[in-house]
């Protein structure tokens, strides 16, 4: 990635710098990535192949950026060559006044039907890994993660 580095101090924490500025990308990535290795050593993989996260567009994370910070955490361990697949999540609202939900197009905070700008979100902010796929013993193995929809009201 273009004008991006990683800065790390021995026993402290590493920082993604992209144009000079500190991205929260790695504290994402790096908990995503613990979360990832855990769940291949539970399921005894030797080897993860695949990673399939959803972000919610609300989430406020580049995915080009998540990926580098991504790669760094998992250098040198059995998701080192892993895919990394990226899905975007819409953001979908709800109209406090007239009810209506839609996405929202662009980045416009107004109800489609009516002008409304009290709105609910319902999708968008979700940061969560949808699957992990790798080789167990040699075979290849599909660890799929099960996610619950969030709540409504």
């Amino acid at each position: 990635m273009e004008n991006a580095s990683l800065k790390c101090h021995p026993g402290l924490i590493c920082l993604v710098f992209v144009n000079n500025f500190k991205m929260h990308e790695l504290s994402i990535a790096s908990a995503l990535s613990e979360t990832v290795l855990e769940t291949g050593l539970k399921g005894n993989l030797v080897k993860i192949t695949r990673v399939n996260i959803a972000i919610g567009q609300l989430a406020q994370i580049v995915p080009e950026i998540f990926e580098f910070a991504f790669r760094e955490c998992v250098r040198d361990t059995i998701a080192s060559d892993a895919e990394l697949d990226i899905e975007i999540i819409n953001t979908r609202l709800k109209c406090r006044n007239c009810l209506s939900e839609f996405e929202m197009p662009d980045d416009s905070w107004g109800c489609m039907k009516c002008s409304s700008t009290e709105l609910d979100i319902i999708n968008g902010k979700e940061l969560f890994v949808k699957s992990i796929e790798g080789e167990e013993d040699g075979n290849k193995n599909n660890e799929e993660y099960s996610r619950q929809e969030p709540e409504q009201g």
